[in-house]
C-alpha cells in the first residue's frame, strides 16, 4: 500500500531514509512512478511479469511463466527466492509462486520457525521490519555460488491499519502537519516508513555481492474515507531504486 502522495513534502518525508548520506555515498538513488490498476495480486503480476493480467496470474501456464522475472533470472544463473509474511494459501501464492519458477518460498510458518516475530494488523503475520533485517543478515550476507533474485511482498501496512502499530513510538506524526489530524494516515505512514528504514539498514550492511534494491508500491492505500483517498494518486504508485555506485558507474570488476 505504498501509494503516491499528492503532498510532495510528505512523500519526501516517507522516503527520507534513502536520503541518508551513508546511502548516497554507497548507492545511486532513483525515484519515479509507474501506473497501477487493482490491488496487490495485479501489482505482483505487473512487477513480476510486466503484465496487466491481474488475478489471471494465478492460472498462468508454463509458457506464460517463461515471460516473467524468475525465468529471466534463472536463464542468467540466479537462484530465485520469494518471501511473504502471511500464509501461502492466501491468493494461492504457495502454488503460483512455484509455478512462476521461484526455487524457494518463505511464508509465515517458515519465517516463524526461523525465529521472526509477528505483528498485529488486518492480516496478522510476520513483522515487515524483521523480514528486511533477516534478508540483510541471512540472505544477502551469505556468499553463495549463484547470485540471487529475492522478491518480497510486505504485509503490515495492509488496511485497515491498527491505531497503534507494533513500532517504536518515534513521534514522527507530530512533526508532519498532514498527519496530526488523521490517526489512520499517521499509522499507515509509520508502517510504510518502517519498511523504508529497515531496507535502508539492509542496504547499509555488508552484502556478499553488489546488490540492487528496488521498492515499488502495489496500489494506493484503499482508505474508506474519501478525503484520505484523495490524498493519493488513483493511477500511479511510486518506486525507489538503490543501485551500487560501482555498478552504476560501470567500474565493477
Amino acid at each position: 500500500s505504498w501509494g503516491l502522495l499528492h503532498d510532495a513534502h510528505l512523500a519526501q518525508a516517507l522516503a527520507a531514509p534513502y536520503d541518508d548520506p551513508r546511502i548516497v555515498r554507497k548507492y545511486k538513488v532513483s525515484y519515479g512512478a509507474v501506473p497501477f490498476a487493482g490491488l496487490t495480486v495485479p501489482g505482483e503480476a505487473r512487477e513480476l511479469c510486466h503484465s496487466t493480467v491481474g488475478f489471471g496470474i494465478i492460472h498462468f501456464s508454463a509458457k506464460q511463466a517463461e515471460q516473467c522475472l524468475p525465468a529471466f533470472f534463472h536463464a542468467r544463473g540466479y537462484q530465485d527466492l520469494a518471501i511473504h509474511g502471511y500464509v501461502g494459501q492466501m491468493f494461492y501464492r504457495d502454488t503460483w509462486y512455484s509455478k512462476l519458477g521461484f526455487d524457494r518460498t518463505w511464508f509465515e510458518p517458515e519465517l516463524t520457525k526461523a525465529g521472526l516475530p509477528s505483528c498485529r494488523g488486518a492480516f496478522s503475520g510476520i513483522c515487515d521490519a524483521s523480514i528486511a533485517n533477516w534478508i540483510g543478515s541471512s540472505l544477502l550476507s551469505l556468499d553463495q555460488a549463484k547470485p540471487r533474485f529475492i522478491y518480497w511482498v510486505t504485509l503490515n501496512s495492509h488496511l485497515p491499519v491498527p491505531g497503534h502499530p507494533d513500532l517504536p513510538d518515534d513521534g514522527v506524526c507530530a512533526t508532519q502537519p498532514a498527519l496530526q489530524n488523521s490517526a489512520p494516515l499517521c499509522s499507515w505512514f509509520r508502517l510504510v516508513r518502517a519498511v523504508h528504514q529497515s531496507v535502508q539498514q539492509a542496504a547499509l550492511g555488508t552484502t556478499a555481492r553488489p546488490t540492487v534494491f528496488i521498492l515499488v508500491g502495489d496500489h494506493a492505500p484503499p482508505f474508506a474515507d474519501s478525503q484520505l483517498q484523495a490524498d493519493f494518486s488513483s493511477t500511479q504508485v511510486p518506486y525507489a531504486m538503490l543501485t551500487p555506485l560501482d555498478i552504476s558507474s560501470g567500474s565493477l570488476k
